[in-house]
């Protein structure tokens, strides 16, 4: 073997050697290419589920002040309640009538009530419904009201 022959050997060899070298390069470069995509993709990913979470958070804060609002409402029928059976309390026991009953006529029976239920008929029908052994629960329910009210009435009627 000759000096040419050594040389062409190692020119061949030293061409494969770079062929293979940039082909480990290119390959390499879409690898990072594509990494450099997923890891896009991820934030975009990771950014849609941020918005979700925020949007879900904005929500619950509107959900949230509903109720507080509503409770708030509720909170100040409640102290009107609470005056008004007050005024009613003192009036009653200025004019000697506190406790006294009417008798109101149903389709079924007569029923003895007291006078505050029978100016408000949803104290009469609260308070049936609890002799009839009903939840407070469940007169909330089929009233179609609060159970907090339900039991604030009920309450108030305790005290007759």
């Amino acid at each position: 073997m000759g000096f040419y022959d050594i040389l062409f050997a190692a020119t061949i060899s030293g061409i494969i050697l770079v062929i293979v070298s940039l082909v480990m390069i290119i390959r390499t470069g879409r690898k990072i290419k594509q990494a450099k995509r997923d890891d896009e993709f991820a934030v975009r990913a990771i950014n849609a589920s941020i918005a979700e979470v925020d949007g879900a958070i904005e929500e619950l804060n509107k959900t949230a002040r509903a109720i507080f609002d509503e409770l708030e409402e509720k909170h100040q029928e409640l102290l009107f309640l609470y005056s008004m059976a007050d005024k009613k309390k003192a009036v009653g026991a200025a004019n000697g009538t506190e406790g006294r009953s009417v008798l109101v006529s149903s389709s079924a029976s007569q029923t003895k009530i007291s006078r505050k239920e029978a100016k408000n008929p949803k104290l009469g029908k609260i308070r049936n419904l609890y002799d009839q052994g009903m939840s407070e629960d469940e007169i909330a329910k089929t009233l179609g009201i609060g159970v907090g009210e339900v039991k604030l009435i009920l309450s108030l009627g305790k005290g007759r």
